[in-house]
């Protein structure tokens, strides 16, 4: 006889069968949510700082800095800080959809975060081809997902 007690602590591997993943359809509205609302945020107080210069209207000017800071490390951290509180974002959350670890299904760990924001620059140097691999792959993953070792599923009692 098996006591059930000495396995109710021991975290089985959760099948993909587990979830509803997203594919890439929803994810590429969620990206286009996310983009906007970041531009909305950073692109007048970038405008202010540097002018038309934020458009590369000029191809003497070398970013400083500030540019480098205010358009890249800032953004990161504000998508890390989301995921590491909700584990999705605006865009996410407007399609019903959160990120979770592909094995457990548990909330990714600061490493996994990490790689997956790291992941979408490995993913949209081949002209995005990285980032398309949502289309056809099996778990719905790009390859910032398989980096990271994520999914992004439907939010239990999201929308269907």
């Amino acid at each position: 006889m098996v006591n059930k007690s000495s396995h109710q602590n021991v975290k089985q591997p959760v099948g993909i069968s587990d979830f509803q993943t997203i594919g890439f359809w929803p994810r590429l509205l969620a990206a286009l949510i996310d983009g906007l609302l970041t531009m909305a945020i950073f692109l007048p107080p970038m405008y202010a700082l540097y002018g038309p210069l934020i458009f590369g209207t000029d191809p003497n000017h070398r970013p400083g800095t500030l540019y480098t800071v205010l358009s890249i490390v800032v953004p990161a951290v504000i998508v890390i800080v989301f995921w590491l509180k909700i584990a999705s974002t605006p865009g996410k959350l407007f399609i019903d959809s959160e990120i979770v670890d592909a094995d457990t299904g548990d909330v990714p760990t600061m490493k996994q975060w990490a790689l997956r924001y790291l992941g979408y620059y490995v993913a949209t140097v081949p002209l995005g081809y990285g980032l398309l691999c949502v289309l056809w792959d099996k778990k719905h993953q790009g390859w910032h997902d398989k980096m990271a070792g994520t999914l992004v599923v439907r939010k239990p009692g999201g929308r269907r």
